[in-house]
């Protein structure tokens, strides 16, 4: 039952949430605290998909500024 409740509904789309954990790790201070005050300027509904591992609304949270960002993740998933 424990199984069951945790991933249908504590972690859903943990794999999703999990990449945007590990994104955030390589992300400079300054770029984590822009993320929250766009975090407090995204309306409820959008937050939800995000939480839900929503990656079309965690795209919603992304910057041209990030693309950077995104290229060293990728290459470094990709040498893994």
């Amino acid at each position: 039952m424990y199984n069951k409740l945790w991933h249908s509904e504590v972690a859903p789309r943990m794999r999703e949430r999990l990449l945007m954990t590990e994104l955030l790790y390589l992300a400079p201070n300054s770029r984590y605290d822009k993320l929250m005050a766009d975090l407090n300027d995204t309306e409820e509904e959008t937050l939800a998909k995000v939480n839900a591992g929503n990656l079309g609304a965690m795209r919603k949270l992304l910057r041209l500024s990030d693309v950077p960002l995104l290229a060293k993740f990728a290459r470094e998933r990709l040498s893994e």
